[in-house]
């Protein structure tokens, strides 16, 4: 029967050849792959701070997954120098290396060898142990394989001095563990089965039952989403505004199952008591403190959170915990407002952005209610929140400021830093403060963007017709006030995103924009993308610190003051008349470095449409954009639909004549209704390049003769 038994030696490879298995994929991973995606992109520094911070280079090094890198390769180093000590022992049994011998040497040979190595081994000559050991488990072992001629065949015919011999098993666990003289071996053998084997198959069923109602990457409960969808109670509905999304929000079975132990009943009481002292009007709204007291901490602490009030020590858990989730299960809301839905196939509009603007929301520190205030009258922006989503700004702050004529963050632009850290600390900062604001200001984006429609295999968007893929194609820059910081650097374009400047949230958080195609007349989505807008941001510091090597201009023109307003770092619409009436920036067009976004939508409809592109951000107060577009269906025609038409397709060269003159013959028809077309959609109160059909609105005599020459040819 054979015999098990443990091999040390055995067990350390086997630990090599696993650790080796994980880890030498994952290095190549994180060396070829994964340096990109991890790196957040940093675009706010002040000045002091940066000099005193570690080099980049150190700073990448310094990772937490760095770090569990070079743990386990110092790992995997010492496994290898147990294995290369350790893997003497399961060498096989030779006399003749043992003695120091060629294979074939006579018996004189080897007593002689035997007595050198006596004088050197034997333990009346060393009284070391472990010469005493070697001496008599190999040397003597050697020697009587050698001397005996029984015993010298055996070995050369079987391999061991004793002929042939049992199986022997080895296991790769140390041998202490199998020893039969071990009275823990049995116990700590059980130990490692429940452990290594039957703890972690536990753990998995438990995890199993406990995300049977789980799903996507956020682990957002079923129970949850269901809920918001299906639930006419409590699900979203189609004009929801940003006022009432916090109480849908709150009502997931996240916050459900959240505990609320007794000992935090007086610190939840505080909190109720400063929620109803700055929104009284929750006070005539018994329905929400009558939920569950899970829900009612959650809905507070966020108001809480967004209007910057100091949490209670024994509720900081709770509170980072509610924080955070919101912001996941606002992602999943985004995606069960804007998923399309029956009978146009389009999604909401008014609850999509209302969750993004929560976002902005949550995490600047934003209270709803303050995004109600006044607005500059130019763009409908609301000044009022994106000043407070700066730190240590609130309503005494903005009455300071008031009274010095600066009201919104342009006004705060036009200043100089030292103007700028002067105005604050007379309105009642301290120095440190005006630096942190100064921090949060030069992080604020500034997005410049321009938009078209394109059909493929056209020239522009002329002719766009039914069933056509229309792709929205859009061009953006992104500036900051902190890319013409003196040493400023970006750290290229690629990461996985930029790194948002939220202090008053209490996790890192990553910049994301969303790219809406809407009908805002008509609360539809026509098409939506999100992107980090990473290619962007490079861009604009690269045309700032263009703009910073170019000589200082002049101080006349409208054009120059614009330049002079980008040279000190102003974070409104550098050409904002541009933006938001032609729908379109002079510095995106003219940059030939600007990040290319693209939605592709089917022209389900004829008719003419009022579209709105929204760009908004889900970090920054302010910072977005509305582009409007207009486009022009037409009804396919009698050769499209049969598939006859050359329509994006070269003209054969003998058809070439034949074409100019019947094009010649349609001049003056084509004339009239493109003047017609002109008079009513002027692409220059657009500033938008999207040409439209000129078949619908025009003469009805031209149209009927156009019909009929279309059924003569």
């Amino acid at each position: 029967m054979a015999e098990t038994v443990g091999n040390s030696a055995l067990f350390g490879i086997f630990l090599l050849s696993l650790l080796s298995l994980v880890l030498i994929p994952y290095t190549i991973y994180r060396l070829c792959f994964a340096e990109a995606e991890q790196r957040s992109v940093q675009p706010w520094s002040s000045g002091k701070a940066q000099r005193q911070q570690v080099p980049q280079w150190v700073q990448g090094l310094m990772t937490r997954n760095t770090l569990l890198l070079v743990g386990l390769w110092v790992l995997w180093a010492l496994l290898l120098i147990w294995v290369s000590y350790s893997a003497k022992e399961i060498k096989p049994f030779d006399p003749y290396a043992i003695l120091q011998l060629e294979p074939g040497a006579s018996e004189k040979d080897v007593k002689r060898a035997y007595r050198n190595l006596s004088l050197k081994y034997h333990p009346d000559k060393n009284p070391d142990p472990t010469a005493a050991i070697y001496f008599a488990e190999h040397i003597t072992k050697a020697y009587k394989a050698l001397s005996d001629e029984d015993a010298r065949k055996n070995y050369e015919k079987h391999g061991h001095p004793d002929g042939p011999q049992a199986i022997s098993v080895s296991v790769a666990l140390p041998e202490w563990l199998l020893s039969r003289d071990s009275k823990r071996a049995p116990l700590i053998l059980g130990g490692l089965v429940l452990v290594g084997i039957l703890l972690p198959l536990g753990l998995a069923a438990c995890f199993l039952v406990g995300s049977e109602g789980q799903v996507g990457s956020n682990n957002i409960s079923m129970d949850t989403l269901r809920a918001w969808a299906l639930n006419p109670k409590i699900c979203i509905k189609e004009s929801q505004g940003l006022a009432r999304i916090p109480e849908t929000l709150v009502i997931a079975m996240e916050f459900i199952v959240m505990p609320t132990p007794s000992t935090q009943q007086a610190a939840l009481g505080d909190l109720q008591r400063t929620v109803f002292q700055l929104h009284p009007d929750l006070k005539e709204k018994p329905q929400l403190r009558n939920r569950r007291p899970s829900i009612v901490k959650a809905h507070w602490l966020l108001l809480a959170h967004l209007d910057r009030e100091e949490i209670p020590q024994i509720l900081q858990a709770d509170y980072k915990y509610v924080i955070k989730k919101c912001l996941q299960l606002l992602d999943e809301m985004f995606k069960i407002a804007s998923m399309p839905r029956a009978p146009r196939g389009l999604g909401w509009l008014t609850p999509t952005q209302a969750v993004l603007e929560l976002q902005q929301s949550i995490t600047q520190a934003v209270s709803i209610s303050a995004r109600k205030g006044p607005t500059s009258g130019k763009a409908g922006v609301d000044t009022t929140a994106q000043l407070l989503q700066l730190p240590h700004f609130d309503q005494v702050l903005l009455k300071a400021l008031g009274r010095k004529k600066i009201r919104s963050l342009s006004d705060l632009a036009d200043l100089s830093v030292t103007e700028r850290s002067s105005a604050l600390q007379s309105a009642g900062l301290t120095e440190k403060q005006a630096g942190e604001v100064e921090t949060s200001f030069s992080a604020i984006p500034t997005l410049e963007a321009s938009a078209e429609f394109i059909v493929e295999g056209e020239d522009g968007a002329a002719g766009i017709m039914e069933q056509d893929i229309i792709t929205c194609s859009v061009r953006c820059v992104i500036h900051r006030a902190s890319h013409a910081q003196p040493g400023f650097a970006l750290q290229g374009a690629a990461g996985k995103g930029v790194q948002a400047y939220a202090p008053h949230y209490p996790h890192p958080r990553q910049e994301q924009w969303y790219f809406i195609l809407a009908d805002t007349a008509n609360n539809a989505i026509f098409s939506l993308s999100a992107h980090t807008l990473l290619e962007a941001e490079a861009a604009g510091l690269r045309q700032r610190q263009h703009q910073l090597a170019l000589p200082a201009p002049s101080d006349s023109g409208e054009g120059t003051g614009l330049r002079k307003r980008a040279s000190k770092g102003s974070l409104g619409d550098l050409s904002r008349a541009d933006a938001s009436t032609n729908g379109s920036s002079h510095a995106a067009e003219a940059s030939s470095e600007a990040q290319i976004v693209e939605l592709k939508f089917p022209a389900v409809a004829t008719g003419k449409f009022d579209l709105t592109l929204l760009i908004m951000s889900d970090c920054w107060v302010g910072a977005d954009k509305q582009i409007p577009l207009k486009l022009r269906v037409t009804e396919q025609t009698r050769a499209e639909r049969e598939g006859r038409s050359l329509r994006g397709k070269p003209t054969p060269p003998e058809q070439e004549e034949e074409v100019v003159a019947e094009k010649d013959g349609d001049d003056d028809e084509e004339d009239e209704e493109e003047e017609d077309a002109e008079e009513e959609w002027d692409s220059e109160e657009t500033g938008t390049e999207c040409s439209m059909s000129e078949t619908e609105d025009a003469d009805p005599d031209a149209s009927s003769s156009s019909e009929q020459t279309d059924m003569k040819s």
